[in-house]
């Protein structure tokens, strides 16, 4: 040690590159509650959380298909959706089954005829 005057050392959590502006002399509680306040706006979470499979099922669809706009309805089938061929389809069915932790059997899904069937498989796997 050199003798001289050690500064007060920082909490581990405290990050000097990241100080968003503020003094960092604030009380404990107003940092913290500013830090929060950051982290909520950085961070939003999901408004609308999809409560049916449809729902679920929707986001998976916009996700395969890159459009954020497609609604699926239960009477949707391959023909309503461009893009819908085969090698999406065998896509789409991995992306449901990691997405609902279910596994489907080939004859299951060679017998479906629209997602409203589907969704109906998939509810009665996760049962």
């Amino acid at each position: 040690m050199s003798g001289g005057y050690d500064p007060p050392r920082r909490p581990t959590w405290y990050r000097r590159d990241v100080d968003f502006g503020r003094a960092p002399t604030l009380p404990r509680l107003a940092r913290d509650v500013s830090y929060a306040a950051y982290f909520a706006f950085a961070y939003p979470v999901e408004r609308h959380m999809p409560t049916t499979t449809i729902d679920c099922l929707t986001t998976v669809f916009q996700q395969q298909f890159d459009d954020g706009e497609l609604i699926v309805t239960r009477e949707t089938s391959a023909a309503d959706v461009e893009g819908w061929d085969s090698l999406t389809h065998v896509t789409l069915m991995l992306t449901i089954e990691k997405k609902f932790a279910i596994r489907f059997k080939s004859s299951q899904v060679a017998s479906l005829k629209n997602v409203g069937e589907l969704a109906d498989l998939i509810d009665s796997l996760r049962k």
